[in-house]
């Protein structure tokens, strides 16, 4: 399974999860390789599935938003010092 994280409309974490059977030869954090070898007259079949995941309620979106702020304005008073 690969997972990609990522900060969508409205500042709300989500997550996608992209599963692949048979199992590719390579990933990495931008994606996978596969190598098959099909020979003539044969085939094959690449099994792709997403499933996008959401925060589970609009209280854990709520909070995600209030944490944001308080890093922005600890930030702002030079509290928190970004690496």
């Amino acid at each position: 399974m690969l997972s990609f994280n990522y900060e969508g409309a409205g500042g709300i974490l989500r997550s996608l999860e992209v599963h692949v059977d048979p199992k590719p030869k390579e990933t990495s954090s931008t994606g996978a390789s596969f190598v098959l070898r099909i020979a003539a007259g044969e085939a094959k079949q690449v099994k792709l599935s997403l499933r996008i995941l959401l925060p589970a309620t609009l209280r854990y979106a709520q909070a995600v938003a209030v944490d944001r702020k308080l890093l922005d304005g600890a930030k702002a008073a030079g509290i928190l010092h970004p690496q």
